[in-house]
């Protein structure tokens, strides 16, 4: 996904071009790039938009979402 399209997320430190994410469920890092857009089922109000890790595949909504670790990689 695009920076602009995750921006509804917060990520400590902000997220720049080819930032990496890691999942706060499996804990790897991934390229902004490489996550993909899903939904997740809401008991409050039906479902929310949600970012989808691309190692474990867990959707991170943002309404309840921490906030995410970001990182430049180093090369």
């Amino acid at each position: 996904m695009t920076i602009e399209e995750l921006s509804a997320w917060e990520f400590n430190p902000p997220l720049t071009e080819g930032g990496e994410i890691k999942c706060p469920g499996c804990g790897k890092w991934s390229v902004h790039l490489a996550w993909v857009e899903s939904d997740v089922f809401c008991d409050l109000c039906g479902e929310h938009t949600a970012v989808e890790c691309p190692t474990c595949h867990l959707c991170i909504d943002h309404v309840w979402a921490p906030t995410l670790e970001t990182r430049q990689p180093s090369h």
